[in-house]
């Protein structure tokens, strides 16, 4: 959970709940 987290929540706030259940590095990943 780092700054990512919120650009995450942004980008698609729908896949923010996945990032929080998977890793950060599944953030950059899924998009």
């Amino acid at each position: 959970m780092t700054l990512d987290v919120p650009v995450i929540l942004a980008a698609d706030p729908t896949h923010f709940a996945v990032t929080s259940g998977a890793s950060v590095a599944s953030a950059p990943d899924g998009h």
